[in-house]
């Protein structure tokens, strides 16, 4: 999952999913949003080194 903290991207492998069994829709529970929030605040502001790093081009629309 891609998380966006200021000007930063972070990236999130492996976050469990909730899927609604009425209408299919796919959620994160407030359980697991909150543990995202505390991780990359972490991140951000401790400027823990990353597992990986990985370059992503970014293109304007025209």
């Amino acid at each position: 999952m891609d998380f966006r903290w200021g000007d930063k991207l972070f990236v999130v492998k492996n976050v469990p999913i909730e899927v609604c069994s009425q209408c299919g829709e796919r959620y994160y529970s407030a359980e697991i949003s909150k543990k995202l929030d505390t991780l990359v605040k972490k991140q951000a502001a401790e400027k823990v080194k990353a597992q990986t790093i990985i370059r992503v081009p970014v293109f304007n629309w025209q």
